[in-house]
């Protein structure tokens, strides 16, 4: 496929021929890539290393040239991608908002992160209502495609590509600006300190029967000596 300033939409790609065709130049680092670190800031896991950081990164010598990309954490990108992320999947949010599993410290392998992600979109919990998937929505997508992606390439490619047709770096741009509004965030720790158990038992008692579990887990008082 056909990569130069012109079309830089292709992410990675295979196509098996015997046909004889001539090879594109090797493109140097930086034709494209102007090193602002947008992807950088905009990563919702911390897996981008910012290009300045000479320690993070990779160089391929292909003989007649060098070129270099950063080592992409990818254990933390496979968590944000595939929805383990709190600060980028509103469905892991709502299922567990008091997990602050903070994923841009954490040093999981790639592999580890797969089996953790979908481990959990495949996961069922007989205590829940419906189709007792713990994560309704994974659940649904992995069960159609056998696939699902959350973190929407946030950094790597949205963040990448707007920078690319601010700056004029691309010749192909798209009618619709990439960003609309403020890119949002979801906080990494609670708002308040859990008091339940089970929330669904919870919500059924509070719906059908209101005002039972006053008091339910509040602790007495200590009596003042």
């Amino acid at each position: 496929m056909h990569f130069t300033a012109k079309w830089p939409r292709v992410r990675l790609g295979l196509i098996f021929t015997d046909c004889e065709l001539e090879p594109d130049e090797i493109l140097d680092t930086g034709t494209l890539c102007l090193h602002c670190g947008a992807c950088t800031r905009s990563c919702p896991g911390g897996a981008i290393p910012d290009p300045r950081d000479e320690s993070a990164r990779i160089t391929v010598d292909f003989g007649e040239k060098k070129i270099w990309f950063g080592d992409v954490q990818m254990g933390r990108c496979t968590l944000s991608h595939h929805g383990m992320n709190n600060e980028c999947s509103p469905f892991l949010k709502k299922e567990f908002p008091n997990m602050a599993f903070d994923v841009r410290n954490s040093q999981m392998t790639e592999e580890e992160a797969y089996i953790l992600t979908y481990a959990l979109a495949n996961a069922t919990w007989g205590r829940k209502p419906g189709n007792h998937a713990v994560i309704d929505y994974y659940n649904q997508i992995i069960s159609h495609t056998g696939y699902f992606a959350i973190c929407g390439a946030k950094g790597c490619i949205r963040a990448c590509n707007d920078i690319l047709e601010k700056s004029g770096r691309i010749e192909q741009t798209f009618h619709n600006q990439y960003y609309k509004k403020e890119s949002w965030a979801l906080p990494l720790y609670p708002q308040s300190a859990p008091t339940g158990v089970n929330p669904y038992r919870e919500a059924y008692l509070d719906q059908h029967y209101p005002g039972i579990r006053e008091n339910e887990y509040c602790k007495p008082e200590k009596k003042k000596e």
